[in-house]
């Protein structure tokens, strides 16, 4: 080597979206925009025709080894793309079913409650009618003593006004 470098030309992969793209954009141009105005239609039919012959290139010399390392790398990117969607999708089917655990033990308490205080209640009624006979059986003992205390006492007025009769 006398001083320069040695330049080795390099290709690089490409996809076959960028050959797609430059297709289009060459056939695009040349029945589009070149009827309306040639000089653009010119540029970018020249830009497509160079996008489309570098991909064939990349196609024909690009580095087998560089393109297999993508690739792979690829596909595990997307096996882990895909694992994690799948835990993604069961902890939505978790959060989901718990969700619904969590509805169904509210609906469990709500009943629980209302047995209770519908128990409370019924014991509360008993409660209430409980002491009302007891009011009624008190004061209808209370009347029967004093209806027989005024017997009592009239009895004895009659005796003693018999008895005065008697005396006379």
């Amino acid at each position: 080597m006398d001083g320069k470098l040695d330049k080795k030309l390099t290709y690089s992969p490409m996809s076959a979206t960028a050959m797609a793209v430059s297709l289009l954009l060459f056939v695009a141009s040349l029945v589009f925009v070149m009827p309306e105005s040639p000089a653009w239609g010119l540029a970018f039919a020249s830009v497509g025709l160079i996008m489309l012959i570098a991909s064939f290139a990349s196609m024909d010399e690009g580095p087998v080894e560089l393109v297999k390392e993508y690739e792979e790398r690829e596909r595990r990117l997307w096996s882990e793309f895909e694992r994690k969607a799948d835990e993604l999708r069961k902890s939505k089917e978790e959060i989901g079913r718990l969700r619904e655990e969590k509805k169904q033990l509210e609906d469990l308490i709500q009943r629980e409650l209302s047995k209770v205080k519908s128990k409370s209640q019924e014991k509360k009624t008993v409660a209430v009618k409980k002491r009302k006979k007891a009011k009624r059986t008190t004061s209808r003992k209370k009347l029967k003593t004093n209806a027989s205390k005024k017997k009592k006492t009239a009895r004895r007025r009659i005796k003693k006004t018999s008895k005065r009769k008697r005396r006379k």
